[in-house]
């Protein structure tokens, strides 16, 4: 067969929102540094191939392919995640993070005198 509909992509056994097949890249927010499991379904047999994000903070790939393969049947959809760890959801370090990296690096690497 070389037709077919992308019918879903899920993370973690939820179903991916806003799915729809003429979106090709999608953005997710992790709570934490784990990622999601992906499935994906077609129709017509179509085969499903998800190339994993390398970590928390990269894009995993969900890959379409009619059933026979036929040229220029592939249709790649792109999930960006993105986890912020400790910082606050702007992505932007607050001034309380400043202060307390610039306690930590003075504190660690300040100047040393030893008497001799």
């Amino acid at each position: 067969k070389d037709s077919y509909q992308p019918t879903g992509i899920s993370l973690g056994g939820q179903a991916l929102t806003g799915f729809d097949e003429s979106t090709n890249t999608y953005e997710v927010n992790l709570d934490s540094g784990v990622l999601p499991e992906i499935t994906a379904e077609a129709t017509n047999n179509a085969s499903v191939t998800v190339i994993p994000a390398a970590d928390a903070n990269s894009t995993a790939k969900v890959v379409f392919r009619a059933e026979d393969g036929a040229a220029g049947s592939e249709k790649v959809y792109n999930i960006k995640f993105r986890y912020k760890g400790d910082l606050d959801y702007s992505g932007i370090a607050n001034v309380t993070d400043l202060i307390i990296m610039k306690s930590y690096i003075l504190g660690s690497f300040g100047t040393r005198h030893a008497k001799l």
